[in-house]
C-alpha cells in the first residue's frame, strides 16, 4: 500500500510538472521557435531576417514551410527531350537544362541547346559556334553566354568568349567580346572539376 501511494504521488508529481511545462512552452514564442529549429535540425542564419522581425512571425514562416512539405502536391511530370547528340557538358539555370555537344560528333563542344524546364515554352533552336568550347555558362536574364576555350601554344592562358543567347555571336552589349585570362602556372586540363565559371551581378 505504501509503494502504491508512492507511485500514484510521483505520476501526479510528473503531470503537475508537465502541465507546468506545457504552460511555459505555450506562453513563449521565443521558446517554441526554439523547439521548432531544434527538432528539424534547422537554425536562424544572421542576416536572414530584418533586425526588429518578431519571433511569432519566423515561427509562422517556419510552420508554414513545414506543413507546406507535409502536404506536397506533386503534379504530373513533365517530359521533354534533350535532343539526340551526346552531351559532352551540362548545367542547370533558371528553368533551363543546357547541354553542349559537338555538330560533327567530335569531343569538343560548338553548339549548345537550351531546354526549358516547363510544358509551355517551346525550345530554341540550338546555338552554333564557329569554335570549339571546353566550358560555358550562360546567364538568361541577360541573354548572356559565356565559352571558355584553350588558347593553343599557351598554356599558362585561357580564352572567355561573350555571345549573344539568341544568335550565339558576340554579344552587343560586351565591350571587348573575348578575354584572355592568364595564370602563374600552366593551366590543367579541362574537367568539371578544375574550373568554375559564373556570372557577378554588381549593381550600377
Amino acid at each position: 500500500y505504501f509503494i502504491a501511494v508512492n507511485i500514484q504521488l510521483s505520476f501526479g508529481s510528473q503531470r503537475q510538472t508537465c502541465k507546468a511545462y506545457n504552460q511555459l512552452v505555450t506562453q513563449s514564442t521565443s521558446l517554441q521557435l526554439h523547439l521548432e529549429l531544434e527538432s528539424h535540425g534547422l537554425e536562424l542564419v544572421k542576416g536572414s531576417f530584418k533586425r526588429d522581425t518578431p519571433f511569432s512571425l519566423i515561427l509562422e514562416d517556419l510552420k508554414r514551410f513545414h506543413q507546406g512539405w507535409l502536404d506536397l502536391d506533386m503534379e504530373e511530370h513533365i517530359v521533354r527531350p534533350a535532343g539526340k547528340a551526346r552531351g559532352l557538358r551540362w548545367e542547370l539555370r533558371e528553368g533551363f537544362y543546357i547541354h553542349a555537344f559537338s555538330q560533327s560528333d567530335s569531343r569538343h563542344a560548338d553548339a549548345l541547346q537550351l531546354v526549358p524546364l516547363d510544358s509551355s515554352t517551346p525550345d530554341p533552336p540550338p546555338l552554333l559556334f564557329e569554335s570549339t568550347f571546353e566550358e560555358f555558362t550562360i546567364d538568361p536574364g541577360q541573354g548572356l553566354v559565356a565559352l571558355v576555350s584553350r588558347n593553343l601554344g599557351l598554356f599558362t592562358t585561357i580564352l572567355v568568349d561573350l555571345c549573344a543567347m539568341e544568335t550565339g555571336l558576340a554579344h552587343p552589349l560586351a565591350q571587348f567580346p573575348r578575354l584572355t585570362a592568364e595564370f602563374d602556372f600552366e593551366r590543367p586540363f579541362f574537367s568539371p572539376e578544375s574550373h568554375t565559371l559564373g556570372f557577378m551581378h554588381t549593381s550600377s
